[in-house]
């Protein structure tokens, strides 16, 4: 089946193939195309006009057509550890991302929507109203703005604003731009993509995406505990949503990471530790067991670092493969559950875009 034409306002919205099928309607060959995606993605051109190997009457035609822009960079933050990016989109709306810096070249965390519907109630996102998703331009751009800061990164992650699974489509098309070999070229295995739980996407990914890495946002181990802090979790319970995991190693052969964020006094105790270890003993999964890092609006509790070790020392007791994660970024609002579309600071205290 041919693929359609495309008629986009950003060339980073198109595949490899919607490129190509928009230029050979153009009469141009296939070759050109990848010429384009060379450029863009491996060359790192701001501008259609600059694609010096292009004929001059098709680098204009490009432009006429299509934008190479990025999303504008309207402030940066940055420590040891962090950079966060603050991104203004066309339509005004505002987004963050951060690269979390390591030897290697680090990590990149995007976001795939303005604002979050799920209401997570340790996640600053999910305190957000929800505003709309982003394209897979707006996607692939935040990658782009952040390797010409800090250059190409070793990992990336989909742990920015919002849920990738309530945004499917431009999240898969995205990973298909950024995996093209032609272009960025991002091998699967270093990508992680992660969600709350939303069960029938998890299903569609085992079958779709390939290698890429999933990651699962557990965070409690009871349905009535975690559909009060994730009142997704009323949708679908804690059987549901093991199931499409245990799936999910089926079908891909990968281990799947479920997510953990340690609240002092909600999940932490000697009992949650237990129910983790009979949930995940014998599986292809691992552990990543985070601390709650402060927000705004609620009256959640970071756990000591006293407290932190304690927990994943039991676990690791009942031989489950787990991590204590560090949060890079904390004091810049960058970690886990911070992102929150913050423009500005005020006495030390992020101020969000609805504030100013």
């Amino acid at each position: 089946m041919s693929t359609p034409l495309i008629i986009s306002l950003s060339i980073l919205d198109l595949t490899l193939a919607q490129l190509e099928a928009q230029l050979a309607g153009w009469g141009e060959p296939r070759y050109r195309a990848e010429q384009v995606f060379s450029w863009v993605y491996q060359r790192g051109a701001e501008d259609l006009c600059q694609m010096s190997n292009l004929p001059r009457g098709l680098r204009e035609r490009l432009a006429e057509r299509f934008q190479l822009a990025l999303p504008e960079v309207v402030k940066k933050a940055q420590d040891r550890e962090a950079e966060k990016f603050i991104f203004r989109l066309t339509d005004g709306f505002i987004i963050e991302s951060v690269h979390i810096k390591s030897a290697e070249g680090g990590t990149f965390c995007l976001s795939t929507q303005v604002g979050c519907d799920l209401s997570c109630c340790f996640c600053a996102s999910g305190q957000m109203p929800f505003r709309r998703n982003l394209s897979a331009g707006e996607i692939v751009g935040q990658l782009l703005a952040l390797d010409r800061s800090g250059g190409r990164p070793s990992n990336l992650v989909y742990m920015g604003m919002g849920e990738p699974f309530l945004n499917y489509e431009a999240t898969m098309k995205s990973l298909e731009i950024l995996q093209e070999q032609k272009g960025y070229s991002l091998g699967a295995r270093r990508i992680t993509v992660s969600t709350a739980g939303v069960v029938p996407e998890i299903y569609r990914f085992a079958r779709e995406a390939g290698q890429v890495n999933l990651a699962i946002s557990l965070n409690a181990t009871t349905d009535a505990k975690r559909q009060a802090i994730m009142p997704i979790a009323r949708m679908y319970n804690l059987r549901q949503l093991l199931d499409a995991a245990w799936d999910y190693t089926e079908v891909t052969g990968r281990r799947i990471s479920f997510e953990y964020v340690l609240v002092r006094d909600v999940n932490d105790s000697h009992h949650d530790a237990d129910r983790l270890v009979e949930m995940l003993k014998g599986k292809l999964a691992h552990l990543n067991v985070i601390p709650f890092n402060p927000i705004q609006g609620t009256t959640f509790r970071r756990p000591t670092k006293k407290e932190l070790e304690r927990f994943v020392n039991y676990l690791r007791k009942g031989r489950i493969s787990v991590t204590m994660r560090h949060s890079a970024g904390t004091k810049l609002a960058a970690a886990c559950g911070q992102l929150a579309g913050q423009l500005e600071m005020r006495n030390g205290v992020p101020m969000d875009r609805d504030s100013e």
